[in-house]
């Protein structure tokens, strides 16, 4: 059983001991956090940082001397920029989300339509309709199913699927 000890102070500035460095203190560890900010986004080490930065910035509850200034400069930007990250996935998130619902309501839209003229919904009617994905397709059928016949409407449907 051996025991070593690191002088986080003296190792190298590497990207092998930016790890330990990040472990440091003052200005040691502010060098390693601006050595992580300009690590690609998608570093685990960056993510982990971020982690460590939101953490810290919404702790908030200690005091920085002057000397820390730099630092918490360092770490506000981390979390600006995980901050902004989050909400640009839950923008995103949401987009998807209402995208989904507008196509799901559509499609229930087309459904009812189709039911109240032709007092069916046949099968195969609506495992056509349910593979076509995108909004603008199924907008186009709703004139269609108000106005054609049964077979008109499989037929554009069928074509629309087959896009």
């Amino acid at each position: 059983d051996r025991m070593f000890l690191v002088a986080i102070r003296e190792l190298p500035q590497t990207p092998d001991t930016l790890p330990l460095r990040l472990l440091g203190a003052g200005k040691i560890w502010l060098q390693a956090l601006q050595e992580v900010l300009q690590r690609p986004a998608s570093d685990p080490l960056l993510l982990h940082t971020q982690r460590l930065a939101v953490a810290l910035c919404l702790e908030g509850s200690h005091t920085l001397s002057a000397q820390e200034d730099p630092i918490m400069q360092t770490l506000t930007q981390i979390y600006q920029n995980w901050e902004q990250e989050q909400q640009q996935k839950g923008e995103l998130k949401g987009r998807l989300e209402g995208r989904q619902e507008g196509q799901e309501k559509l499609k229930s839209s087309l459904k009812h339509l189709y039911q109240l003229r032709f007092h069916r919904l046949p099968e195969e009617m609506v495992a056509a309709l349910e593979e076509i994905q995108e909004i603008p397709q199924l907008a186009e059928l709703t004139p269609l199913f108000a106005l054609q016949s049964e077979a008109e409407i499989l037929a554009a449907i069928l074509e629309k699927k087959s896009k």
